[in-house]
């Protein structure tokens, strides 16, 4: 990291350290702001992307295996009072299948 690069960041973190915390409306974790430097030559552009990733707030993973995953309902288990019945699941498995299909005919790189 170039001196000057130090110099801001530093600054930065005294400037907003007593305000750091904040709470958002409807989020009862409240959050944190906090700079931090984006190196282009080591993280590439600078984007809302690659941020995202950087930070593992988004996880790039294959469209098969997320098909699946949404056809299997495995996120379900994190809503215990959630259920359907066997004709349900069928329809969401068909109407997810039918999703599938669309993305890859019309899209070329997924």
């Amino acid at each position: 990291m170039q001196p000057t690069t130090e110099q801001i960041l530093g600054t930065l973190q005294v400037i907003i350290e007593p305000i750091s915390n904040f709470k958002l409306s409807g989020h009862e974790d409240g959050g944190y702001i906090y700079p931090f430097i984006w190196e282009v030559s080591e993280q590439g552009e600078f984007n809302i992307l690659n941020l995202s990733l950087s930070k593992g707030w988004l996880k790039l993973t294959d469209s098969d295996a997320t098909i699946k995953n949404w056809q299997a309902m495995e996120y379900l288990k994190e809503f215990p009072d959630f259920s359907l019945n066997t004709n349900d699941k069928t329809a969401w498995f068909n109407k997810i299948e039918t999703l599938a299909q669309i993305l890859s005919n019309s899209l070329q790189d997924i």
